[in-house]
């Protein structure tokens, strides 16, 4: 049957069955992921273990990775450390002793099958024979997942990009937990590196490749009230101004332009697109002269 879409009429459509190559189809094999939950008994306790495991994840071979996440669950706040093995590799002698993994939830699935990433100590989706759906938790205040984007729960969120984790960016990032202002809200660190920096900046459109860490600052609550909207969007401004001076560049979902002043935004979009800001600014006006696309990402100023 003929239809007409877009203007255009699609006469035939052709599904061609291709033979993935070896290393593309081992994206299909389980991977092997690990929880670890490290309690929190004070500040510096937390900071030797924040900065044991940022800088194993660091030496991963390329088939693993690790994010972190600081947070609260039932028991106070934490550190939670899930090592990923994309093609089921075991993790080293000396992973294993730094993340701890010898005693460790470990669960085998596929990678879309990889659980939302809970701080609970009693959720079960970490256990081997247990099978969830990540995408549609209720909300809830146990350290449990799924909460931003949920009825009920407001939020705000900024991003940065890190490279490398040092005492001071440890201790920034230890103070602003202690001075966490809802229990729902927490700092996902998301490992990256790896291939990524193979790519010079000014091939892509993606400038930032020298980082290791995607920091997100997630600022959740419950509460309407204009004070607590206050109090969770500066924590998460505060943490996010006090690592300025060891960012490498921002995600582009940080822009602001309705939140912010003009001042901070020419900053965010300078740090987002960086070299390739001059390119991307005659592209503008060559093809939006008028600047009638301005709403996300300010250009013109």
């Amino acid at each position: 049957m003929n239809l007409l879409i877009f203007g255009g009429l699609l006469e035939e459509l052709v599904l061609t069955l291709v033979w993935l190559p070896v290393q593309l189809s081992k994206c299909i094999a389980p991977c092997l992921i690990y929880r670890v939950i490290l309690p929190w008994k004070d500040c510096e306790q937390a900071v030797g273990d924040f900065l044991r495991v940022t800088s194993r994840a660091r030496n991963l071979p390329l088939d693993q990775t690790a994010d972190v996440l600081l947070g609260r669950n039932q028991n106070g706040l934490c550190i939670a450390v899930f090592p990923v093995s994309i093609f089921g590799n075991e993790f080293c002698s000396s992973s294993k002793k730094d993340f701890l993994l010898e005693t460790a939830k470990c669960k085998t699935c596929s990678f879309e099958e990889i659980p939302y990433y809970s701080l609970d100590p009693e959720d079960l989706s970490f256990e081997e024979h247990e099978v969830v759906d990540k995408y549609f938790e209720e909300p809830t205040k146990d350290g449990r997942g799924g909460d931003q984007g949920s009825p009920g729960v407001f939020s705000y969120v900024r991003q940065c990009f890190l490279d490398h984790i040092t005492s001071d960016v440890a201790h920034i990032f230890v103070q602003a937990m202690e001075n966490l202002p809802d229990e729902m809200s927490l700092i996902t660190l998301q490992h990256g590196g790896g291939k990524a920096r193979e790519t010079p900046s000014n091939n892509c459109a993606f400038a930032c490749r020298e980082w290791e860490w995607s920091v997100v600052i997630s600022a959740l609550w419950t509460d309407p009230s204009p004070t607590k909207r206050d109090i969770c969007e500066k924590w998460a401004d505060t943490l996010w101004t006090a690592l300025a001076s060891s960012r490498t560049g921002l995600y582009v979902v940080d822009i602001d332009p309705i939140r912010r002043d003009k001042e901070r935004i020419i900053d965010e979009v300078e740090s987002t697109f960086q070299e390739n800001l001059p390119r991307l600014k005659k592209l503008k006006v060559k093809y939006d002269p008028d600047n009638l696309f301005q709403g996300s990402v300010p250009l013109s100023w």
